[in-house]
C-alpha cells in the first residue's frame, strides 16, 4: 500500500498548440540536502518481500486496454494490480460525501521506494484539451490522439481503435457504469460543473522484445458544464456539451516476471 508522498519539485516545461496544452513534468527533483537524485529512465525495482496477489478489487480499479501476447498477460495484470494501491479515499470538499482519486505523488512515491530489474519507468506527462462545444464523440477522438502523440504510441492500430472504443463506451453508459472501482465523480472547483475520472491502462508489445511490454497508466479527467452526477446520464457519441479534458500517465517497461 501506498504512503503519503514527500514534498519534491519538478522542474515543468509548458508547450500549447491549438487547443491542447502539453504540460511536461520531469520527473527529476531539485537538488535539496535531504532529497535523494532520481531519474525518470532509472530502474526501479520491487521487493521480494511484495511478491503476493492484490485482491480482485484492486484490479478493477483500472480498465484494460491491451495487445499483448498470453505470455505478458499475467505481468500486465500485476502492474494494474500495484497501480491500483494507491487510488485514495477522501471527502469532496463541495458535496461532503466520500470519493475516490488516483493520488499521482503516492504513486511515483512508491517505485522511488524501491529497487530490482522488472520494471523501469520511462516517462510521466500530464496535458489537457481545452474547454470547447463539442460533441463527446470529438472529444474521445482528441483524447485518443493526443495519448498516441504524446507517449508515441505508433503502429498499434488494434490498441487505439479499442481505446477509443471502450473510451465512448463508457461515457456513454455511466448511469450502468458509475458503480465500477475505475470511474469516480466529482464536483469541479467553484461547483461550477462536473467531471469524471476514469483509470486505463494501455498495454502493448515492444516490437524488439518478446519478454517485456510498455504499460501506460493513465487517468482520463472528463469535465462538462453540468452539475449533477445525473445530468451526465443518457450522453450518445453525439452529445454536445462544454468538454474539456486533463489527462494524466505514466510510461514503464515492464519485464515478463514482474510481480506485484
Amino acid at each position: 500500500m501506498c504512503g503519503e508522498s514527500d514534498h519534491l519539485d519538478f522542474l515543468i516545461l509548458i508547450r500549447s498548440s491549438g487547443n491542447i496544452k502539453q504540460r511536461y513534468f520531469i520527473l527529476l527533483p531539485i537538488e535539496h540536502s535531504q532529497t535523494k537524485q532520481h531519474h525518470t529512465n532509472s530502474v526501479l525495482k520491487i521487493p521480494q518481500t511484495s511478491a503476493t496477489t492484490m485482491s480482485d478489487e484492486t484490479a478493477t480499479k483500472f480498465e484494460t486496454v491491451s495487445d499483448l501476447p498470453p505470455s505478458l498477460a499475467a505481468a500486465a495484470s500485476q502492474m494494474v494490480q500495484y497501480a491500483g494501491t494507491c487510488v485514495e479515499l477522501e471527502t469532496d470538499e463541495v458535496t461532503k460525501q466520500d470519493k475516490r482519486r488516483f493520488d499521482w505523488p503516492s504513486f511515483k512515491k512508491c517505485f522511488d521506494d524501491y529497487g530490482g530489474i522488472d520494471l523501469a519507468m520511462l516517462d510521466y506527462k500530464e496535458f489537457t484539451i481545452s474547454r470547447s462545444e463539442i460533441d463527446l464523440s470529438m472529444m474521445v477522438q482528441r483524447i485518443v490522439e493526443s495519448f498516441v502523440r504524446e507517449f508515441h504510441i505508433i503502429g498499434y492500430e488494434n490498441v487505439t481503435t479499442l481505446l477509443r472504443t471502450t473510451i465512448e463506451k463508457t461515457f456513454t453508459n455511466l448511469e450502468q457504469k458509475s458503480s465500477n472501482e475505475c470511474l469516480y465523480f466529482s464536483k469541479s472547483a467553484g461547483g461550477q460543473g462536473s467531471f469524471w475520472e476514469y483509470g486505463v491502462h494501455i498495454a502493448v508489445p515492444i516490437p524488439s522484445s518478446a519478454n517485456s511490454f510498455h504499460s501506460f497508466i493513465t487517468t482520463i479527467k472528463l469535465e462538462a458544464d453540468v452539475s449533477d452526477q445525473n445530468d451526465w446520464w443518457g450522453l450518445t457519441g453525439s452529445s454536445r456539451k462544454n468538454f474539456s479534458a486533463t489527462m494524466n500517465g505514466m510510461k514503464f517497461e515492464v519485464e515478463e516476471g514482474f510481480k506485484n
